[in-house]
């Protein structure tokens, strides 16, 4: 039995499984994970509570009502179930990196960092903790940091577009325009239907004191629904191309 069958085929035939042995914390785990996909928070909680009644070292019902409770935006609860999901398991990458995730939203950042850093150690190959740990980095104006975290997660995912632009967007923090423009065009081809990257190069190109060069990106953007970018389209045919340094106030 796996869970690619009919989620509701599936729901009831844990159900049975439960009825026949309601001891079985396993069974509990499993089921609550299929509510929890189907948004079922609450059932898939009770679940979880279940589960660990019945086993209450069992790491795997831990970490998966932690996802439930961040799922719910209960992040302390979700950090408690963490910790004592790697208290049994700790070298459970998800697990810090899941916590990590939990306490950047709580704006807990030492505390994220170093989850997310221990999430990585567990699995050098985690590709997410690099470009959230960047992501960490880059909130808190440490551009070299966040662009080494997005370059090391772009080893291992290489046309990962979102993490693409979040490097150029680093690169224009610190004027290396040359390697932004890098960035936003590999992100362009990857994603050429995508109005961001048509803004951040014209962005780029104001920044760079190449205003004649940003129109044709804003209009473009504009055309695919950027508000903003029609309205800085305008700017720069009133003002024949003269703006400079705008990225600083539109980010």
């Amino acid at each position: 039995m796996t869970h690619d069958q009919d989620p509701e085929i599936l729901l009831e035939a844990f159900t049975q499984a439960i009825q026949i042995k309601p001891h079985n914390a396993l069974l509990y785990i499993e089921r609550g994970i299929l509510y929890a996909r189907k948004q079922m928070y609450a059932e898939a909680l009770a679940d979880f509570d279940q589960a660990l009644a019945l086993d209450p070292h069992n790491a795997n019902a831990y970490y998966n009502r932690g996802v439930a409770h961040d799922a719910v935006r209960d992040h302390e609860q979700a950090i408690a179930d963490y910790t004592h999901s790697l208290h049994y398991a700790p070298d459970n990458a998800s697990a810090y990196y899941n916590r990590g995730m939990a306490l950047h939203e709580l704006h807990r950042l030492e505390e994220a960092l170093e989850d997310y850093t221990q999430a990585i150690r567990c699995d050098p190959d985690y590709v997410v903790a690099y470009y959230n740990r960047g992501n960490l980095y880059a909130s808190q104006q440490n551009y070299d940091q966040a662009i080494e975290n997005y370059s090391e997660a772009l080893r291992r995912d290489p046309d990962a577009v979102v993490i693409i632009t979040n490097r150029g967007n680093a690169y224009m923090m610190l004027d290396r325009y040359d390697e932004a423009l890098a960035d936003y065009t590999r992100a362009l081809q990857l994603a050429p239907d995508d109005p961001s990257t048509n803004f951040n190069i014209g962005a780029l190109f104001v920044n760079r004191g190449e205003a004649e060069k940003a129109l044709p990106y804003f209009e473009k953007a504009a055309q695919q629904g950027n508000q903003r970018a029609a309205e800085y389209a305008a700017q720069l045919r009133q003002s024949s191309g003269t703006s400079s340094k705008w990225w600083r106030f539109w980010n």
